[in-house]
């Protein structure tokens, strides 16, 4: 795989023989947008010879009770299309909600064009209505509708249009900019044979990908029933077992004490509520910083200062108190970041254990999915959020090993989650290659540089 990408991307622009075809016999120099030739009998030609643009438009006069499937750029993705739709009246729907679309045209987004939102028009229903944020494509004869679709998906096409966008926060270009790019005009037998060459192959790539991203998942979900297996029957299998009499704890080793959690605190205190900045001696951690267990350093606030009490210390526990139910109880440990001092947001509660508790133990204990759903369910709910007050929280049961066991249990749970967080790092740059392989098996496939003439369907990826 990373030799056929290496020879489709060869930077002197020649591209050797791969089991997907080899070059064409000649080539000429081309304008096309980031290709350097073309074949010898293709044509090129603007856009805007061989498309209309934004022909087609709901009029302003529609039956407010018209019901419209609508589709925004967030609803349209590169490599899947359109990802979603939304249903609304005519009359409630935003005044951008206006372009009409039919079977084979191709919509690419013209505002916040670094989302590269490109999709395929096929078989729509009647009231599909995009954006006016997109631009509609409506192939003429001489273009195959499947072969403009795969041509507007290659990255030269994508990069010429983020390149030629106005604007920093909000980047934009206009429909008749777009129509000016000169693109490859094959004739169209090779349209449909280069469109139906993509069709297989990406397939057969989004299936390896799928199938990776699937493993993905089973490794995350092996790794939480490892740790929340471990955290309350211990390392050993042996081990004499007894009723906790707690449903969300289960059996545990006959040798661990249960007690309610504010037994093992020494201190539960709130964060700061100052207003935050964008730089200051003190970074304060919010509840987006909160991620599966872990602290994410990203997207720091700060202040200029803060007591010393509130100040992180290492081992330092942080409990999400309120927000969305499914926020509520998450937890995650403290262990600093360079010499940068931090300090915790007014929705987050540190936790100090009183020394009967490894505070990496009971982080890993409290965000078991029993002890989270228990957690929320003494939650109580307010306008737009809830909250779990700390002390309503502290009632919640919790087995306590002996320290020894503690640390043991701690040293495991590191291991097994480093050896499979290893292997997910592994299948994710597998995705990774994969997908740059799709991308630039497109462009080559668009502009010429394998042909693809003589490829023969094949039977798909069992």
């Amino acid at each position: 795989m990373t030799n056929q990408l290496a020879n489709l991307s060869e930077p002197s622009g020649r591209v050797r023989h791969t089991r997907h075809g080899s070059p064409y016999e000649s080539y000429r120099p081309t304008r096309v947008w980031g290709a350097r030739r073309l074949p010898a009998h293709w044509t090129e030609k603007p856009l805007k010879h061989i498309v209309s643009i934004n022909t087609d438009k709901l009029p302003e006069s529609t039956d407010p009770d018209y019901e419209i499937e609508y589709v925004d750029i967030g609803n349209v993705s590169l490599t899947e299309g359109i990802t979603s739709t939304e249903r609304l009246r005519f009359e409630a729907a935003p005044s951008r909600a206006r372009r009409r679309v039919q079977h084979g045209d191709t919509i690419v987004s013209t505002v916040r064009t670094y989302l590269k939102a490109v999709a395929h028009i096929i078989a729509p229903p009647a009231n599909l209505i995009v954006s006016t944020g997109f631009a509609v494509l409506r192939p003429n004869p001489a273009l195959s509708h499947a072969y403009l679709y795969r041509l507007a998906q290659s990255e030269p096409f994508v990069h010429a249009i983020v390149a030629h966008s106005v604007g920093v926060s909000y980047p934009a270009i206009n429909a008749s900019d777009i129509g000016r790019f000169y693109i490859p005009l094959p004739p169209i037998p090779e349209q449909n044979s280069i469109a139906a060459f993509l069709d297989q192959e990406t397939a057969r790539i989004d299936t390896l990908i799928a199938r990776k991203q699937e493993l993905i998942e089973r490794l995350s979900e092996e790794k939480a029933t490892r740790i929340s297996r471990v955290v309350t029957h211990g390392m050993n299998a042996q081990a004499a077992m007894t009723d906790s009499d707690v449903p969300w704890l289960g059996p545990v080793p006959e040798h661990w004490r249960i007690v309610r959690l504010k037994r093992v605190l020494a201190s539960a205190d709130y964060g700061i509520s100052d207003s935050l900045k964008e730089s200051g001696e003190v970074a304060v951690l919010r509840m987006g910083n909160l991620q599966d267990g872990e602290l994410s350093f990203a997207d720091l606030r700060y202040v200029d200062s803060v007591a010393p009490e509130l100040v992180l210390k290492d081992e330092d526990i942080l409990f999400n108190r309120t927000n969305s139910l499914a926020l509520i109880g998450k937890t995650a440990l403290f262990h600093g970041f360079g010499e940068t001092k931090f300090s915790f947001a007014s929705y987050l509660v540190r936790f100090r254990t009183n020394g009967t508790m490894n505070p990496a133990y009971l982080c890993f204990l409290l965000n078991r999915p029993e002890i989270l759903e228990r957690a929320r369910s003494l939650a109580l709910p307010a306008i737009g959020q809830a909250n779990l007050n700390p002390n309503r929280y502290g009632y919640i049961h919790v087995c306590v090993p002996p320290l020894p066991e503690q640390t043991d249990i701690v040293e495991h749970v590191r291991q097994e989650s480093a050896r499979i967080d290893r292997i997910a790092r592994q299948i994710k740059n597998a995705i990774t290659r994969l997908c740059e392989y799709r991308s630039v098996l497109i462009a080559a496939a668009v502009t010429g540089q394998i042909d693809v003439r003589n490829y023969r369907r094949e039977a798909p990826c069992p």
